[in-house]
């Protein structure tokens, strides 16, 4: 039990900030508390939803993308249909596509 607390008191501590511009849409973020580094990639739903792509994630997907809003980025989180028009995203968001290997 004391070791979900701690997860979750780990969790709440992230402050995410954006540390360079790699191209547009296309950013790293580090979390001031642990120095730990994201890429991330805004995109948007066929629908026009706003969504993020972070990559090199261990996850459920293999390509090791999570797709996830902004207003919701908690870890673990997957997002796999639009909140808006319940497409998958992986066919409706640019970039959202699986992958191989």
């Amino acid at each position: 039990m004391s070791q979900e607390i701690d997860i979750v008191k780990v969790q709440e501590e992230r402050d995410w900030q954006v540390t360079s511009m790699l191209c547009n849409n296309l950013f790293i973020e580090t979390d001031c508390n642990s120095g730990e580094k994201r890429r991330i990639r805004k995109s948007t739903c066929s629908c026009g939803q706003d969504v993020l792509i972070e990559y090199n994630t261990t996850g459920f997907r293999k390509d090791g993308k999570r797709i996830f809003y902004a207003d919701r980025d908690e870890p673990g989180l997957h997002v796999f249909r639009c909140r808006s028009c319940s497409e998958p995203v992986h066919e409706s968001v640019l970039y959202a596509e699986f992958e191989e290997d």
